[in-house]
């Protein structure tokens, strides 16, 4: 099949963009073996020819919106090489760790450049003063959970890390320290970020929706001073109902309890939404390797997403896990990431429409 962009949107980068879809087709570090995320990006590109140009707060997908499509990283497999020695550690002191195996390490270091260079192409028109600001939004989709960590990385050659925080959106916390002898896999993406941020604070990481967390895990968030950062789907259904409050005020609430605990102010701190399609439960959304009972809904994960949106500054997202030759025939999960990417378009496009409506005015 010929290729197709989100939406048929192409890929010139001019003044007025604001979004960026770029696909990550990474399939390395995954740790089961029947599902596969690396058609993911082109299964959702196709998947968007089919769904309405409209979103559900009227959003319209036309020229005007200021959106472009700018493909995908290539995987390059020479860098993927698990027959490489095992035992051949990185020797010097990087910013992937001493105990970086050197095929891990070239691969992060692949896909830090790559990520780089795109985001070097949506952000070349814009002016230093504009870039802090952050005017422009890369949306990432996956690939496995592993590429958050090479994309903060990227991130951090254009803004500093100190003033963004994390939300993942996750049944697992992947925080394991080692998986199989590799420091790089998909359970083990959390513990590498939250120690790329915790030099900055312990609370730039929150992890949301987990319920199937092993004992090491477990552990290392203990140790690591993490145990309150990340909170489970047995506390968020019983909190709403002892509190009687929407699932996603709950979790909204745990969110900016988490992000003000260091000072920040929630609605001038920069924050990163890293989606993995196994927060919604397996009954809407099937397709993934670990499909864990008793997840969020599409609702509930729709809330919380307007929320953060109309009160954080959104500095990129990416939706990763989906596992598109798990699918059923009518692309069930497909559809459910493609208009799940479409509306938070629509929220990002809504927030910035209604702040030039408000400089109008001369407010």
């Amino acid at each position: 099949m010929a290729y197709i962009s989100f939406f048929r949107y192409n890929s010139t980068v001019k003044n007025d963009t604001i979004y960026a879809i770029i696909g990550i087709p990474l399939d390395y570090g995954t740790t089961q073996e029947f599902g596969y995320t690396k058609e993911a990006p082109s299964i959702i590109r196709e998947l968007s020819d089919h769904i309405s140009l409209m979103t559900e707060r009227e959003v319209y997908f036309n020229e005007n919106l200021p959106l472009v499509d700018l493909g995908d990283i290539v995987i390059n497999s020479n860098n993927i090489d698990s027959n490489n020695d095992q035992t051949n550690l990185n020797s010097n002191n990087t910013s992937f760790g001493k105990e970086t195996k050197i095929y891990e390490l070239k691969l992060m270091n692949n896909l830090v450049e790559q990520i780089k260079n795109k985001l070097k192409y949506i952000y070349k028109n814009l002016e230093s003063s504009n870039l802090k600001e952050n005017k422009r939004i890369p949306i990432f989709i996956g690939g496995n959970h592993l590429v958050t960590f090479p994309i903060l990385k990227s991130l951090e050659e254009f803004q500093s890390l100190s003033n963004i925080s994390v939300i993942s959106l996750d049944a697992h916390l992947d925080f394991y320290d080692i998986w199989q002898g590799n420091k790089y896999q998909h359970c083990t993406v959390m513990k590498r970020i939250h120690e790329l941020l915790k030099n900055y604070s312990n609370n730039k990481l929150v992890i949301i929706g987990t319920r199937d967390i092993d004992i090491e895990e477990f552990q290392n968030a203990k140790s690591s001073n993490f145990s309150n950062n990340y909170l489970n789907c047995y506390e968020i259904f019983k909190k709403s109902k002892i509190h009687n409050k929407n699932v996603s005020e709950v979790i909204f609430e745990f969110i900016n309890n988490i992000l003000k605990s260091d000072g920040d102010n929630p609605k001038t701190n920069k924050v990163y939404i890293s989606i993995d399609i196994d927060i919604f439960d397996p009954s809407i959304a099937p397709a993934t390797g670990y499909p864990i009972a008793g997840g969020l809904l599409y609702r509930d994960v729709l809330d919380l997403l307007e929320k953060l949106v109309n009160s954080y500054e959104i500095i990129g997202i990416d939706l990763v896990e989906y596992m598109p030759n798990l699918d059923f025939k009518n692309m069930m999960t497909g559809f459910l990431c493609t208009r799940l990417i479409q509306e938070i378009i629509g929220f990002l496009e809504l927030k910035r429409k209604r702040a030039e409506e408000y400089n109008e005015k001369g407010n």
